[in-house]
């Protein structure tokens, strides 16, 4: 946490464990959501890794959080398929 005000950073990446955490305690979901706020208090943008089920994405966007990555979106592919997926998809 110390680095938070040492470093100039304008992303915060949530790391799969606590959003696998999140989703059987009610505790880690507070903390969670305050690691979310944390992250726009500071003027940061928020992501979570690790997404893989729409009730995933839905606990996310009810904390706050507005950037996720994860099976859910897609799944790791060469780069000419990510081109057809990203001209597909925009």
């Amino acid at each position: 946490l110390a680095l938070l005000n040492q470093l100039p950073l304008d992303v915060m990446k949530i790391d799969r464990s606590l959003l696998l955490a999140s989703e059987g305690s009610g505790r880690m979901r507070i903390v969670l959501e305050q690691m979310i706020a944390l992250g726009h208090a500071l003027d940061m943008h928020v992501i979570c890794e690790g997404i893989e089920t729409e009730e995933q994405e839905q606990m996310l966007i009810s904390c706050g959080c507005e950037y996720g990555q994860g099976y859910l979106y897609g799944k790791p592919m060469p780069e000419a398929e990510f081109s057809n997926f990203l001209e597909q998809h925009t």
